[in-house]
């Protein structure tokens, strides 16, 4: 082991699996396709992030260990990046990071995917195990010789190792450890910016000054000035659609993609156009009924939605939303509004932080089965490969599932995230709805992929659809969107 570092450099210790990046959750989702199985996480999972080695065991070898280096090093934990960034830039701390993977199998994938997902945040990654030696120490008496000053990980049996050692440890949740132990609450993180409030306390204990956790972590204020003007505007855009719907002053076409457009849709995208040009004039616009391309010097992308449900809409359905997003130059949402102006609700999330609606926060529902749950379905689903959404109707319903379609994307999406829904699908491959949902969903406790399970990926252009969820139905709304012949 190394020399602990000056006192003056506090160390924090983190956790790879499930702390870093989402391992378990994913590796379940690979065994279940590998395997035509169905098993949630917590299934598989118990509070010590151990898996059951029965469940997948092929001629007496657990293969489990095969899915988990399949899809180890991808999927980072939602808010992991920025909280470790604010927790370095606030305190100075030096992280490293101490995982229970087999060194002989997981080295190599190891290191690479830290240093492609975290670069120089995580200044050094050890094992429990040794080369050719899978017997693993205990994990608090290497933190302590590491010279670390608190541990986060995601099972309570580490935790209390730290504890033993004279170390506080948080405890990062996921949804198999939430019971099965008596973990103290006050250590117990609800996510990674409360998990870094924990620990910026234990460091003042040892002397270590730290700064409040102001605004989104991580960020420069700019995208708070975007977020806050963005309300504003989409709230205008909502009296807008009202008025013209109160009036009946408005006139309707099918476009050639056979969905219908309003004059209401071309003159709210208009204006938010106008008024997004005016304040942010370096920014790129991106509407469903007309663009503002440019040079977008600034890297930033609008995506905008003037009327998501314009079917709902002319039907009378009360599922009418205005959607508006802010992207930075990877395409990932900075923060995602949706707006219903017939019910006055703002559904609002920033990266990393908790979904909000009308200023008060939300959550998914905590249903873990797809009976008696309600799913929605927007639209034609568009891929290859995919069940078409007949059959998807006809599996969710066989398992007792209630399918609806009110021709609108994001309403479905945003009863998901208060806790209304248990899952949605967006079929289509245009961004307007999905780069305002996904935050919204996430910062609500729920699960966001493309149709195929993977990530969202960029949300500027063509996408792959969307699946989201409250976590626990992910994988059923998976499986339901297989071909045929693959579940025959």
């Amino acid at each position: 082991m190394p020399e602990p570092a000056l006192a003056e450099q506090p160390i924090v210790v983190v956790d790879i699996d499930g702390v870093l990046f989402d391992t378990p959750i994913d590796a379940v989702t690979a065994a279940n396709v590998a395997n035509g199985t169905n098993h949630d996480v917590t299934d598989i999972f118990n509070h010590n992030a151990e898996h059951d080695r029965s469940k997948f065991v092929v001629d007496g070898v657990d293969q489990f260990h095969k899915y988990q280096l399949d899809t180890a090093n991808y999927r980072q934990v939602e808010g992991a990046k920025e909280a470790l960034e604010h927790l370095v830039r606030q305190t100075g701390a030096k992280v490293i990071a101490l995982t229970s993977r087999n060194y002989d199998m997981f080295y190599e994938p190891t290191k690479a995917a830290i240093s492609e997902h975290f670069g120089d945040l995580i200044s050094e990654v050890y094992f429990t195990t040794e080369p050719s030696n899978d017997t693993h120490r205990e994990k608090g008496e290497i933190v302590k010789e590491l010279g670390g000053k608190v541990l986060l990980d995601d099972a309570v049996k580490y935790c209390e190792s730290a504890v033993t050692h004279g170390l506080p440890a948080v405890l990062i949740p996921q949804p198999y450890n939430r019971t099965g132990h008596n973990y103290p609450p006050e250590y117990t993180a609800t996510d990674w910016q409360d998990a870094v409030r924990i620990v910026e306390q234990e460091l003042e204990k040892t002397g270590v000054t730290t700064m409040p956790i102001t605004g989104e972590m991580g960020e420069v204020k700019i995208e708070d000035e975007g977020f806050e003007f963005a309300q504003g505007l989409v709230r205008q855009a909502g009296e807008l659609i009202r008025s013209s719907l109160a009036a009946g002053d408005y006139t309707s076409a099918w476009k050639e993609d056979n969905t219908p457009v309003t004059s209401v849709d071309i003159a709210v995208n208009k204006m938010v156009i106008e008024e997004l040009s005016r304040q942010f004039p370096n920014d790129r616009v991106y509407g469903e009924e007309q663009s503002a391309d440019g040079e977008a010097p600034s890297g930033m992308t609008w995506v905008l939605d003037p009327i998501d449900g314009t079917q709902a809409l002319e039907q009378g359905i009360n599922a009418v939303t205005c959607c508006l997003a802010r992207l930075d130059a990877d395409g990932q949402p900075l923060f995602g509004l949706v707006y219903n102006p017939e019910k006055d609700q703002l559904f609002a999330a920033q990266r990393g932080e908790a979904t909000t609606l009308n200023g008060s926060p939300v959550r998914v529902s905590e249903k873990a089965q797809v009976k008696s749950s309600y799913i929605y379905l927007g639209s034609k689903i568009h891929g290859e490969g995919l069940a078409t959404n007949g059959a998807v109707y006809d599996r969710l319903e066989a398992n007792g599932g209630k399918v609806l379609n009110l021709r609108a994307l994001a309403f479905g999406c945003t009863q998901v995230a208060a806790g209304l829904a248990e899952g949605a699908y967006i079929g289509v491959k245009t961004p307007f709805e999905a780069a305002s949902v996904k935050l919204i969903v996430e910062g609500a406790g729920g699960t966001v992929t493309d149709l195929y399970g993977g990530d969202a990926g960029r949300l500027d252009g063509e996408i792959r659809g969307l699946v989201v969820s409250n976590g626990h139905l992910h994988q059923e709304l998976l499986t339901a969107l297989q071909p045929v012949e693959s579940q025959a």
